[in-house]
């Protein structure tokens, strides 16, 4: 049993934890941590970012309820935010796996965090608060995911400590405390990085419950609203035109952020599928999309922009043609069809085909004026409609059935 262990403070990595034991501890050399902390073992894996069995070890010598696994795991590691795109089901399969002290398999972990060459993070803002608040500085867990480049709280840059060796990372103690840290704050940080740090601190901070919805991507349905969406019959997930949008994201970020990130425009349409779960890529596309975390990860799926248009051309009572519904919509016969099917709408223009065709037993002609004719071509453009004669018909039916309904009001 261990007689002493420091509580965790807000948003601490686990790895700071142990870090801050071995300085109260009194202990000279780093095995005798380990050995304390972990007995029987001369070596662990203490620097993880994602829970390993290190948690359920420590926690065991414990006394009962002093830590509880579920609340390390899910506000010491890097386990929501890696976690974040995965079903609900799959999310809390693994949380138990991890509260057993079992190390879930992660394969975007593996892809983003190369601990090789990764060093940890602080932020110089962050540690001064923290020496204000709690008498020293620690570790955060949201300064190591991987992609981030700046504190999402102060909006500076994070920096790394060269001295720091990756591979002694695993069973060495390097607490934040006791290093020399930078006080440099200010840099030029590109606007779309802040959005970007935000969006990754949320992934992190936001309870585990927010969680994909299997059966629609609300960022792939905002792109398409931008868009970028290609209408297909054979597919009920949103597919979105991946090599024009993979161009003006790197336009936006940087040819060798998407790269890096992406790696190839197929990820793109891979993602509106939720067939991958790297964060860091939502993120990306998310940002670019200008959506919030609470609308991607929200149970009511995003309207779509060709349905609302076409329901409210249906419903507008104006004499359309087919030909006028396609350029108001900007598609394709063919793409009109599959909007049609897809939305379960009725092809509302044919039944004006009989209206159009009865009008031709009964013509009129009539003459107007340069004045009148300005006026009524006023009229026409703020009506909606296109054709001349379906407006004149409308104004004079709309006359008609106005006064029959005064007529039969005062008999």
């Amino acid at each position: 049993m261990l007689t002493y262990f420091p509580m965790p403070y807000p948003g601490e990595w686990w790895y700071s934890v142990l870090c801050r034991y071995h300085v109260r501890s009194g202990n000279i050399k780093q095995q005798t941590t380990i050995r304390e902390l972990f007995p029987g073992r001369i070596t662990a894996a203490i620097s993880s970012i994602f829970p390993n069995s290190t948690i359920r070890q420590v926690i065991e010598q414990l006394p009962s309820d002093w830590l509880l696994p579920e609340a390390v795991i899910t506000q010491n590691t890097l386990f929501p935010y890696y976690t974040r795109f995965f079903l609900a089901e799959k999310k809390t399969a693994l949380l138990e796996k991890a509260c057993l002290g079992e190390t879930p398999t992660i394969t975007s972990l593996r892809r983003s965090a190369n601990l090789s060459k990764w060093r940890p993070r602080y932020c110089p803002q962050c540690a001064e608060e923290d020496r204000a608040i709690y008498g020293e500085a620690y570790w955060h867990i949201e300064h190591q995911i991987p992609f981030l480049k700046i504190c999402p709280n102060h909006k500076c840059s994070l920096y790394v400590l060269e001295e720091i060796q990756p591979s002694h990372l695993g069973y060495t103690f390097y607490p934040l405390e006791a290093q020399v840290l930078c006080l440099d704050k200010c840099k030029d940080i590109p606007l779309w990085q802040r959005t970007v740090a935000s969006i990754l601190w949320e992934y992190e901070t936001l309870p585990l419950k927010p969680a994909i919805a299997e059966n629609h991507n609300h960022i792939a349905a905002c792109l398409s609203n931008m868009g970028y969406g290609v209408i297909q019959n054979h597919s009920p997930n949103v597919i979105l035109d991946a090599k024009r949008l993979y161009q003006d994201m790197a336009d936006y970020y940087s040819p060798e952020v998407m790269e890096d990130i992406f790696g190839d425009v197929c990820i793109i349409n891979r993602a509106c599928k939720w067939g991958t779960a790297s964060p860091e890529r939502y993120a990306l596309l998310q940002s670019f999309a200008g959506v919030s975390s609470e609308t991607v990860f929200s149970d009511r799926p995003v309207s779509d922009h060709y349905a609302d248009e076409l329901k409210v051309l249906q419903c507008s009572g104006t004499h359309l043609t087919k030909k006028q519904v396609l350029e108001q919509l900007s598609v394709t016969p063919s793409q009109l069809n599959i909007l049609l099917k897809k939305y379960h709408l009725e092809p509302f223009w044919r039944q004006m085909g009989g209206e159009c065709a009865e009008l031709g037993r009964h013509r009129f002609s009539f003459a107007l004026n340069d004045e009148e004719f300005a006026r009524f071509k006023q009229a026409l453009r703020k009506s909606g409609y296109r054709y001349d004669s379906h407006f004149i018909r409308q104004c004079v039916m709309a006359y008609i059935d106005a006064n029959q309904k005064e007529g039969s009001g005062d008999s």
